[in-house]
């Protein structure tokens, strides 16, 4: 038989806090009967809010 995880409450929210310091949006843990510790993390599209100017391209070049 597996042993069982002693992973605990805090050391999830630790995680979560890590993820969401480093500079992800969201972040996801997953603890799996088994001991295994899944973390999963994004980072959302930021959208610019300002209108698109037609002299940017130019002055890109």
């Amino acid at each position: 038989m597996a042993k069982t995880s002693t992973f605990k409450q805090i050391d999830a929210k630790r995680l979560l806090a890590a993820a969401l310091s480093a500079g992800f949006e969201t972040a996801t843990v997953v603890i799996h009967p088994d001991g295994r510790i899944e973390v999963s993390a994004s980072i959302a599209d930021q959208q610019d809010s300002r209108p698109a100017n037609t002299w940017d391209e130019v002055l890109r070049r």
